[in-house]
């Protein structure tokens, strides 16, 4: 084989590889950034004591206050329920009926978050914005 095809065979394999190792790094990176969130009847039984994320609306008639900060409701995804509790300050958006996303643990069948996420539809504009209407 010439010298100059060989020498070419050999930066295209080294750039191949390059970009494969490369390509491969980027998939691990971005999957591992991935967080899921699982739904009351999704639930597996494996993630008790184990922190994820916890997704549905807030059940009506559900959501407590108590003296101690303690905020209590249910997330729901209309077939499954799940007791929340909470200590925190809430988003503002956050109420019954609207989406939601906790990140906590489940431990005796209550699901203590640390974070509350509130979600709200493609309509929403903020208070401020809706004065000037």
């Amino acid at each position: 084989m010439h010298p100059q095809v060989k020498n070419r065979l050999k930066n295209i394999i080294i750039f191949a590889l390059s970009a494969i190792g490369a390509i491969g790094l980027l998939l691990k990176i971005s999957s591992s950034n991935i967080a899921y969130y699982y739904t009351p009847s999704e639930i597996p039984a494996e993630l008790k004591n184990d922190q994820f994320r916890l997704g549905g609306l807030v059940q009506a008639d559900t959501l407590k206050f108590n003296e101690s900060g303690l905020i209590q409701f249910k997330i729901t995804d209309g077939s499954a329920s799940q007791q929340v509790h909470y200590y925190g300050v809430l988003p503002d958006i956050f109420r019954e009926g609207q989406g939601v996303v906790a990140i906590g643990k489940l431990e005796k069948n209550i699901f203590l978050a640390d974070k509350i996420l509130a979600k709200h539809d493609e309509n929403y504009r903020p208070p401020a914005t809706k004065k000037l209407k």
